[in-house]
């Protein structure tokens, strides 16, 4: 039986607590390849790791991606963003405001750590299931990236962070200036505008302001702050982070939101604009290869849906079809995927004209109508496989989270079937829909393409047999000249 323990780093030394056990803490000085290690602090734990020369990590579990899937809760505006492990025992009534962790207290504290966990994976037997089949191996695939890093271009790193500057302080003018928005990155400040045009918030503040942005010239201006932002201090993260002058080891999420979606924190990379993507360079001899699902969203709620007159549009292409029917502008498809996204989101302040389009899918209402009549029954939805969530104050969510949690267990299939049968392409960078994968740049790579584009289409088309999945290699940066057919 392989051991398992509960991992601490305290007051600069590390501490693990064998489960069989549970009487006596002692040091982590030595790393068992077979062995689990619970933490709440798993990015300190693979730099510690790494800095033992270890190749290959043990299996690690973070407990706060644990307790997103296993809490079932999704978040909202009032709730602080950043997880706390005191906290987070403070919620499941293991201690009061009064618990100060200490060297006293801290065998105590990560004994209520492993009673929490323990009880939370026994609750539900489909999310247990789910974990140990899909985000534990999925998680591997993270951590061990994690572990050997990303390369980068530091001196591109170093120019860009000027260039940023030089445009946020242009925009910042602008808003203060010309329209008295005296703090335009305050959250408040940002959710005031969009109560003054009685603008719903949907999903999130910065989510509104992103598909608003085409139609209101506040917004836009307030986006493209937000990116230059966020942009900014990702690639300063980028600079100051351990790693040298040419690796960056951000921090991967395998459950990183209620639809198990898989984020990337300090540095942010995968909110980085494709202008600023050319920072993350390949190795030598390697070339980038960035695939891409197309109409990912929008098929799955074809096919669960069962909308045949749906189905047949995503053959030809949903969104240029809402782009011609809604919009009046055949081609402006980026504007109709944010119609789309703000129907699946539950927007109920969408012009008559929207309604109208997606009224005629009936099938689609029906199964809508079905979602909101589990989640009134059952109080939680669910995907095909685990990754519920709860019924909270409102339910406008049910429709997206139905959709992206099919999406994100699609994506973790098709993630965990290439790292196994695909050997050559080395796992770089998830996004929502996409993979950014390193492959040799010495070789014909496109029989290797071809083998992923078919896993991708494949785990896609068993959990959504009504279509003909369409899988594409797409440029990572505005500066890739390099482009591969679709297959």
């Amino acid at each position: 039986m392989n051991n398992t323990y509960i991992v601490l780093k305290m007051d600069s030394e590390w501490r693990q607590l064998d489960v069989e056990k549970l009487d006596v803490l002692s040091p982590l000085s030595s790393i068992e390849q077979t062995a689990t290690y619970i933490t709440v602090q798993s990015n300190e734990l693979i730099r510690n790791f790494k800095k033992r020369k270890i190749k290959k990590l043990p299996e690690i579990i973070d407990l706060e991606c644990f307790a997103k899937q296993m809490l079932q809760q999704g978040g909202n505006l009032k709730k602080t963003s950043t997880w706390s492990a005191l906290r987070f025992l403070h919620e499941q009534n293991e201690i009061n405001s009064e618990f100060k962790l200490d060297n006293s207290t801290t065998l105590e504290f990560m004994i209520m750590l492993n009673r929490v966990y323990n009880r939370m994976l026994d609750d539900d037997v489909c999310e247990k299931e789910r974990f140990q089949k899909i985000e534990i191996p999925v998680n591997t695939i993270l951590y061990n990236r994690q572990l050997k890093g990303i390369k980068i271009n530091w001196a591109l790193a170093e120019n860009r962070c000027k260039k940023l500057e030089e445009n946020m302080f242009e925009i910042k003018n602008i808003l203060q200036l010309e329209y008295l928005i005296f703090d335009p990155e305050n959250y408040l400040a940002q959710y005031n505008y969009l109560k003054s045009k009685n603008y719903k918030v949907i999903r999130s503040i910065p989510y509104t302001i992103k598909t608003r942005r085409k139609s209101d010239k506040i917004c836009n201006l307030l986006y493209d702050l937000s990116r230059a932002t966020k942009d900014l201090n990702s690639i300063l993260i980028m600079l100051a982070t351990y790693g040298g002058r040419s690796n960056i080891h951000p921090s991967y999420k395998g459950f990183g939101t209620i639809t198990s979606r898989i984020t990337m924190r300090e540095p942010s990379i995968q909110n980085l604009k494709k202008s600023n993507r050319d920072i993350i360079v390949p190795h030598d001899k390697k070339k980038f290869i960035y695939v891409d699902y197309v109409q990912f969203e929008a098929g799955i709620m074809a096919s669960l849906s069962k909308d045949k007159k749906l189905i047949d549009l995503y053959k030809k292409d949903i969104y240029l079809d809402i782009a011609e029917k809604v919009l009046n502008k055949k081609d402006n498809r980026e504007d109709a995927k944010i119609i789309f996204y703000r129907f699946m989101y539950g927007d109920d302040t969408l012009p008559p004209e929207v309604n109208d389009y997606f009224n005629q899918f009936v099938q689609l209402k029906s199964f809508i109508y079905n979602i909101g009549l589990e989640l009134k029954e059952k109080e939680i939805i669910y995907s095909i496989f685990g990754n519920g969530r709860k019924a909270g104050e409102t339910s406008s969510w049910a429709l997206s989270h139905k959709i992206q949690s099919t999406a994100s267990l699609i994506y973790k299939k098709a993630l965990l079937r290439t790292h196994k049968e695909v050997l050559e392409a080395d796992f770089i960078i998830p996004m929502h829909d996409a993979t950014l994968y390193e492959i040799s740049s010495e070789e014909d790579n496109n029989e290797l393409i071809e083998k992923i584009i078919n896993i991708y289409k494949e785990e896609f088309q068993a959990i959504c047999p009504e279509l003909e999945p369409e899988v594409m290699i797409k440029k990572f940066f505005e500066s890739d000249s390099e482009t591969f057919p679709a297959y």
